[in-house]
């Protein structure tokens, strides 16, 4: 038994000396004032920095530009960081409308009629992605 309570009490003091360590690290080093973060490095949420699609527009793989970003935006806004954000509509973009298309069909958003899960966001995708951004905000 005491050994056991000689391992733990090691273990704790050598969590706390790590710890105590990491911080001295964190106020020794040196503080830039332009770092890199998330965001800027192409994954963000920012859908409002970006040019929202007209209802009666389609995009799917290949497509490209301003309004793709807002799109790639309101995926990583609903699944967290989940899309690259760089205007060009990929698999990954196609993948994240799919699970949005599947979720609203599944979920509390059924109750606003089914949509088709192709991947594509047209306009039943549109008109979908704006109602679960009224109602369900985050």
């Amino acid at each position: 038994m005491k050994n056991v309570i000689k391992k733990i009490t090691a273990a704790a003091m050598a969590f706390t000396l790590l710890g105590a360590g990491t911080t001295a690290i964190n106020n020794i080093a040196p503080k830039f004032e332009n770092t890199i973060t998330a965001s800027a490095a192409g994954y963000d949420n920012d859908y409002w920095n970006h040019t929202k699609p007209g209802s009666g527009e389609c995009f799917g793989i290949g497509s490209k530009g301003d309004k793709v970003k807002w799109i790639q935006c309101v995926m990583n806004h609903f699944y967290g960081v989940m899309v690259w954000v760089d205007g060009n509509y990929d698999w990954r973009t196609r993948n994240a409308v799919r699970n949005f298309q599947n979720l609203f069909n599944d979920g509390y958003y059924g109750r606003w009629g089914r949509i088709d899960v192709d991947g594509i966001f047209g306009p039943q995708t549109w008109r979908s992605v704006n109602i679960a951004l009224k109602k369900f905000r985050r």
